[in-house]
């Protein structure tokens, strides 16, 4: 954006999309609103950064689906005061690295676009076509492919996490696509694995939810576990309480709690080396001029 006079190209490389209003996606979304408000105007005071546009797309008519509707209200309120601008009930049809467009025919210059509406797993040759949809692999609560040959293990063929679709009657589209759900049926199929070499029956799956979090930029969040519901400045505590608990070793905890408190007083983000080309060729041509005359 600094080396370009074209005021079009500029706006485009100013424009940042968003594509998905899921924790990861309003979290990045404030994020880049937050450095856009307190950090990138001092590393680039040449740029005007009015006209840098924070976008958060989002296919369904709310934010945050996974979460109650007052975090959902919390977190569009939070977005809107950071000036983020919110395209709900509006899918992204297609970007080619220099336009996004919409389905309902939208179209937006943007050179860079963040995509967090959720991923699928690469397809796997030899599966049976029932046993796909939607580029997730069907599996029953003992997480066995559903409808795949037997013999490739003690109990046949086993899926997790991002790439499986594990129904049930409380969650009839699956798992969220997150860490925990993951983390939980791998430790739960490893424990499978040791029933079946000691002759027991395996046990099905329960999945242990322990809440959701998310940041909305500085000193905003929202959080809820179980009945425990928290909004902005605690939520934002609580979820750097739990981020730190989940580090390895106290030294690591205390290193990273003293770094964001330096960061979140001084505004601090690191070291910067900003070296301009179109200075360092003007330079070179003086440079080039001045020993011409001396000859």
């Amino acid at each position: 954006a600094l080396l370009t006079q074209e005021l079009a190209a500029r706006d485009a490389l100013m424009t940042f999309v968003v594509v998905g209003g899921g924790p990861t996606g309003v979290e990045i979304a404030g994020a880049l609103a937050e450095l856009r408000r307190h950090v990138l105007p001092v590393a680039f005071p040449e740029l005007d950064f009015r006209r840098m546009r924070v976008l958060l797309v989002e296919s369904s008519d709310r934010l945050l689906k996974a979460m109650s509707e007052s975090a959902a209200r919390e977190a569009r309120r939070a977005l809107e005061s950071l000036d983020v601008e919110l395209w709900l009930e509006t899918g992204v049809a297609a970007y080619d690295g220099r336009v996004v467009r919409t389905r309902e025919g939208k179209q937006l210059l943007s050179r860079t676009v963040v995509w967090t509406a959720g991923v699928m797993g690469a397809p796997l040759e030899g599966l049976p076509d029932a046993s796909v949809e939607r580029g997730r692999i069907l599996v029953d609560a003992y997480s066995r492919i559903q409808g795949a040959a037997a013999g490739a293990g003690p109990e046949g063929i086993y899926a997790l996490g991002d790439v499986a679709e594990m129904r049930t009657a409380e969650l009839p589209s699956g798992h969220p696509m997150m860490a925990p759900p993951a983390m939980q049926q791998g430790r739960h199929l490893a424990r499978n694995l040791v029933r079946a070499a000691h002759g027991e029956e395996p046990a099905p799956f329960r999945y242990r939810d322990k809440g959701s979090m998310a940041t909305i930029g500085r000193a905003r969040a929202v959080a809820e576990i179980r009945r425990l519901r928290l909004r902005g400045f605690p939520a934002w505590v609580m979820w750097l309480t739990v981020h730190l608990l989940y580090l390895m070793g106290s030294r690591n905890r205390l290193l990273v709690f003293v770094n964001w408190m330096w960061n979140y007083l001084s505004y601090d983000r690191g070291n910067r080396l900003i070296v301009r080309p179109s200075e360092r060729r003007a330079q070179s041509a003086e440079t080039a001029s001045a020993s011409i005359s001396k000859r």
